[in-house]
């Protein structure tokens, strides 16, 4: 089977890059070990790095949960992925002719963006063409519901083996706040041992659909119950590689909004 897609995760401080997934070698023909360490930007063409900087400091300083980057490696689209203490990046070759298809099956990123000699800009459904991270905020952040938060927000990244019924290959760092479980316990169990009955069927038909017709940015919203008991509702992106799904999840803002309300102290 020819690879055409694999998984990239960087610091979100410096964004070096601190993993690479397997079929990284099978795609660019590069050794994962010499990469590892390296800045993500020297993957891109030299004439689009400028550009590329610049969505992805945008990215982060806005916390985007999901953002559909084309660019050049050799010719690829990279779902920009925010995900607190991390940068997650769907990578994945493709031709031009293919653009249609992909951008049909990825409606709900935040945004779809082009990144273009010259280190042009473009923003899906803006006749405008940017070139600095102000301008680019300005209507990314228009995409956002609610104000733009200053405070991270916790959020976690799941690489699922798709083909061991969506097992935990990976759990980052913030498993403990947000699922109640340490990432040593949630890794190699399925991720389905964990949602919430109710929500069972509709998230299992959900993550074979991506599977099946290799979706970026698929929305979730399902309960993740802890091993305690404890039930956290989560809203959360899903996209397929050939190593596996990439789900970023993040707590339910309508959630903490009634947890807020409902721990709220009025003084008469």
């Amino acid at each position: 089977m020819v690879k055409s897609s694999f998984i990239s995760i960087s610091n979100s401080t410096n964004t070096e890059m601190i993993y690479l997934s397997r079929s990284f070698e099978d795609v660019l023909g590069f050794s994962r070990r010499n990469w590892v360490g390296r800045a993500p930007i020297d993957l891109f063409h030299p004439k689009d790095r400028e550009g590329v900087s610049v969505v992805i400091e945008t990215c982060i300083k806005l916390q985007k949960l999901a953002t559909l980057m084309y660019t050049r490696i050799i010719s690829a689209t990279v779902c920009v992925n925010y995900c607190c203490d991390i940068l997650v990046c769907t990578n994945r070759l493709l031709q031009e002719k293919d653009l249609p298809g992909i951008f049909a099956r990825t409606s709900l990123a935040d945004n779809i963006i082009t990144v273009t000699d010259n280190h042009n800009i473009n923003v899906l459904g803006s006749p405008e063409v940017f070139h600095t991270q102000v301008k680019l905020g300005q209507v990314l952040s228009q995409t956002d519901v609610g104000p733009i938060s200053l405070e991270p927000e916790e959020r976690i990244c799941l690489v699922l083996d798709h083909q061991k019924s969506f097992q935990i290959k990976y759990c980052s760092s913030l498993a403990v706040p947000i699922f109640g479980s340490t990432s040593k316990e949630l890794e190699r169990t399925s991720l389905l041992n964990y949602i919430d009955y109710d929500d069972l069927y509709d998230v299992q038909e959900e993550l074979n659909e991506v599977v099946k017709e290799e979706a970026v940015s698929n929305r979730i919203d399902f309960a993740f119950v802890s091993l305690s008991g404890h039930k956290t509702e989560l809203q959360a992106i899903v996209s397929y590689t050939d190593d596996g799904l990439i789900l970023i999840a993040k707590r339910n803002p309508e959630e903490v909004l009634h947890t807020t309300a409902k721990n709220d102290i009025i003084i008469c």
